[in-house]
């Protein structure tokens, strides 16, 4: 694939659900992201289970691709073992003992015609 490119406002976010980085939230910040052990990596984790370099992660308009790039360790996407997978927002992966969701955030784009209008609800009686 080509060069990561920085996209402006990422609606994913990656949120890691189980292993020693539980609770950590991420944001997607460009097309292509590196997660592993090492810390030169965009998502790096503390799980002693992960590969220095364990997997890519390429966000398209379409698709969200995970390639396993340790050859030591596995990737479970959606619960199978895969060398390389394809998923969607709302999918997840495993990588050692960390479980990872994929979240997309869902922008709310409202404009004049769609401001909120006021209600009267009349006059409240006891």
């Amino acid at each position: 694939m080509n060069q990561p490119v920085k996209l402006p406002t990422s609606p994913f976010r990656l949120k890691v659900i189980s292993g020693p980085d539980k609770g950590a939230e991420f944001q997607v910040l460009n097309s292509k992201i590196s997660i592993g052990r090492d810390s030169d990596n965009d998502i790096p984790l503390q799980d002693p289970k992960v590969s220095r370099k364990h997997a890519v992660i390429y966000f398209t308009d379409d698709a969200i691709q995970i390639v396993n790039v340790s050859q030591q360790n596995k990737l479970y996407v959606n619960g199978v073992e895969a060398e390389n997978a394809v998923t969607e927002p709302g999918g997840h992966f495993q990588i050692g003992n960390s479980r990872i969701d994929i979240i997309q955030d869902v922008a709310l784009n409202t404009t004049s015609s769609q401001s909120a209008e006021a209600i009267d609800f009349g006059t409240i009686t006891k």
